[in-house]
C-alpha cells in the first residue's frame, strides 16, 4: 500500500465498514472523505488521527505504511488537541534497541501450500505474520473466530462503567475484562471513548452502550444479573469477605463523581476494596482489576494457560 487512501480502504475492508460509516463517525461529508481517500484533497493531521482512532489502527502505519497495523492508535483530545503531540513510539533521541523484542509470529512456514485450511484462519495473517496482542492459541485466527471462541466460554460476569471521564481508564477496564473473559462491558453515558488503553481487545468483547442508568438496570433485570456497586462510599462492605453472585454485573464509577444515585439505587449492595495506605481511593481501572479478579477466584476455576 503506497498511500494513505489505500490504507484507509484496507482498514475499512478489514472491519466490514463502508466509507459512509466512517464519514458519519467523523462527522465529515461523504464527498470530503471520498476526495481525501482518492487523493484530490489531503487529510489534515487531526482528520488522520481521528481516522486512525475510528479504525483502531496505528497512526504511524496509516500515514507511512510502515510498522504494525494494530499498534495503539493516536489519542484525540476532547477539545481537538493537536494530534502531533501524541506519538506511538519512543522519542527520536531515545535508543531502546536493546530493549526491543519482536511480538507475535511471522508468516506461516512453508508458503501457501502449507497453510492450514480451517475457516478460523486469516489468510492475510498466514501470509504476513500475526503481530497482534493475542495468546498463542489464537495466532493466525480471524477476529470473528476469536470472538466466537471467547463468547462460547465467557464467564457470567459483566462490567459497567459510569461517569468515567478518563478514556484510558475505560480502555484499561475493557482490556482487563478481556483478560478475565467477562461476558460483556457496558458503558453508561458518553458513547465515544478512546480505545488506546484497550489495546484493541475491545474487538473481541461484547461492548455495549447505554444512554442512562435505567437502560442498564433494565437489561440486568431481564438477563437475571445481580447488580453490585464497587465503591468506597458510606455503608460499603468489604469486597474481600463478600460472597459474589455468579451472575454478577459489577458497576464502577469515577474517582470524583462516583456512581450516580440512580445507579446505586438499582444495586443490591455496595462493596469496597480494603486499603492500607493514606490515599482515600485507588484508580478506577485498578479497582476494576482487583474486583474482577475477586470474582474469578470465586467462580472461574483455573485459567486455561
Amino acid at each position: 500500500m503506497d498511500d494513505i487512501g489505500a490504507r484507509v480502504r484496507e482498514a475499512l475492508d478489514a472491519r466490514g465498514l463502508t466509507q459512509a460509516d466512517l464519514a458519519r463517525s467523523l462527522r465529515l461529508s461523504e464527498s470530503a472523505l471520498s476526495k481525501a481517500i482518492n487523493g484530490t484533497r489531503a487529510f489534515s493531521a487531526i482528520e488522520a488521527a481521528e481516522v486512525a482512532d475510528r479504525l483502531d489502527v496505528s497512526m504511524h502505519w496509516l500515514v507511512t505504511g510502515r510498522g504494525h497495523t494494530f499498534e495503539a492508535p493516536a489519542i484525540i483530545g476532547h477539545e481537538g488537541a493537536d494530534a502531533s503531540r501524541t506519538r506511538t513510539g519512543p522519542a527520536p533521541e531515545e535508543d531502546l534497541s536493546a530493549d526491543r523484542r519482536d511480538i507475535g509470529v511471522g508468516p506461516w512456514p512453508g508458503g501457501p501450500e502449507e497453510w492450514p485450511t480451517g475457516a478460523r484462519y486469516d489468510r492475510a495473517l498466514l501470509a504476513q505474520g500475526d503481530r497482534r496482542n493475542v495468546v498463542d492459541r489464537y495466532r493466525y485466527w480471524t477476529v470473528e473466530a476469536i470472538r466466537a471462541d471467547l463468547a462460547a466460554r465467557a464467564h457470567r460476569l459483566h462490567v459497567a462503567i459510569e461517569n468515567v471521564s478518563q478514556d484510558l481508564n475505560i480502555g484499561s477496564i475493557v482490556r482487563t475484562a478481556n483478560a478475565f473473559n467477562a461476558a460483556g462491558v457496558h458503558i453508561v453515558g458518553r458513547r465515544r471513548w478512546n480505545k488506546r488503553g484497550a489495546m484493541v481487545t475491545n474487538r473481541y468483547l461484547d461492548v455495549r452502550h447505554h444512554r442512562e442508568p435505567g437502560e442498564l438496570l433494565t437489561w440486568a433485570d431481564g438477563a437475571g444479573y445481580e447488580v453490585v456497586a464497587i465503591d468506597n462510599g458510606p455503608g460499603a462492605q468489604r469486597l474481600e469477605t463478600a460472597a459474589l453472585p455468579e451472575r454478577c454485573l459489577m458497576v464502577f464509577g469515577s474517582e470524583g463523581e462516583g456512581i450516580s444515585p440512580q445507579m446505586l439505587a438499582g444495586c443490591s449492595r455496595c462493596l469496597r476494596i480494603g486499603q492500607y495506605g493514606s490515599t482515600r481511593s485507588i484508580n478506577v481501572a485498578a479497582a476494576a482489576a482487583v474486583a474482577m479478579h475477586s470474582w474469578v477466584l470465586q467462580h472461574a476455576g483455573p485459567a486455561p494457560d
